[in-house]
């Protein structure tokens, strides 16, 4: 739907698409772990047998036993493996002995074989420059963009943020809709809730207020309670009501409400 005068809606809360800006500290990238055990397209039944033996003595805290079966999964180029091995070599535990440099060496591993996390690990430590790597803004930027294509929504929104301002990089407004479109097409709520905003406000890219609250209702969907405010106030304008295909999502959102199950018209 196009659309070009703005409609004054309630949206005043929203900080016209307030992207994060602030870049994962090291420390932060240290302690948020979020490991991931299964790489993209994984079964149970497809993953190294080593592994799941690993990880079993990980959530144990069986760390040397662990460690013994991380390894063989890892000597047989399972990523997932390698990045449990540098986790627990980072000694956050407390009770295991720290070993940064085994733990840098187990992340790049895991990066080289493509794992996700590990990718974003290193673009983050590239970002900030670290005891292992130098400082370098074009390396990190390479390694964001190969975790966001591996599928890590937070490395394409950590990009989207980079190309929304000029404090890393020069302002690239099509690479910034571009990597925040990877990443609310990778479910990320912030993502989702910041590209209806931008479609709402014309900001960026062509006003749309359809595909705006399309995205709301996704953000919604992925947890966002911004979008859900959103569209409640959406859904008692009279305005944006008397567009039929918006009146329509946003009954059927609310049908999804009280029943638990949106139904696309």
């Amino acid at each position: 739907m196009k659309m070009i005068a703005l409609i004054s809606v309630v949206l005043n809360m929203y900080r016209a698409c307030k992207i994060k800006k602030k870049i994962i500290q090291l420390s932060l990238f240290i302690a948020c772990l979020g490991m991931t055990t299964l790489s993209m397209g994984q079964t149970s039944s497809d993953v190294d047998p080593d592994l799941k033996e690993g990880i079993l003595h990980y959530g144990k805290e069986n760390y040397e036993e662990a460690i013994i079966s991380f390894k063989k999964a890892a000597n047989r180029g399972e990523a997932n493996a390698m990045l449990y091995l540098s986790t627990i070599y980072l000694g956050l535990d407390g009770k295991t002995t720290v070993n940064e440099e085994e733990s840098f060496n187990w992340l790049r591993k895991a990066a080289m074989h493509g794992q996700d996390m590990a990718l974003y690990r290193m673009a983050t430590l590239y970002y900030t420059g670290s005891k292992y790597v130098e400082k370098d803004i074009s390396k990190a930027i390479a390694y964001f963009a190969k975790s966001a294509d591996a599928g890590n929504a937070n490395a394409a929104y950590t990009l989207a943020s980079i190309y929304n301002n000029d404090e890393v990089v020069a302002k690239n407004s099509a690479r910034f809709i571009h990597w925040m479109k990877t990443a609310a097409n990778l479910d990320h709520k912030d993502a989702a809730f910041n590209l209806g905003v931008l479609y709402y406000n014309g900001e960026d890219i062509e006003q749309d207020l359809e595909t705006a609250v399309h995205w709301f209702i996704k953000a919604d969907s992925f947890g966002s309670q911004e979008a859900y405010d959103a569209l409640e106030k959406l859904a008692r304008n009279e305005e944006i009501l008397k567009f039929e295909n918006i009146r329509k999502m946003l009954e059927s959102w609310e049908i999804k409400q009280a029943s638990g199950f949106y139904i696309p018209f």
